[in-house]
């Protein structure tokens, strides 16, 4: 039931990692701002 949030966490991790590489801290912040949200915003759902 939860695959499809796996796809999505896989492909934010993938783009995290691009984005450390580049040591673009502001993009990490946000990045990791809304993905704390998202999850957040399912849990509430559940």
């Amino acid at each position: 039931m939860k695959n499809w949030l796996f796809n999505v966490w896989n492909v934010a991790k993938i783009e995290l990692l691009q984005k450390i590489r580049q040591k673009n801290t502001l993009a990490i912040l946000v990045f990791l701002m809304l993905f704390t949200f998202f999850v957040f915003q399912i849990e509430i759902q559940h």
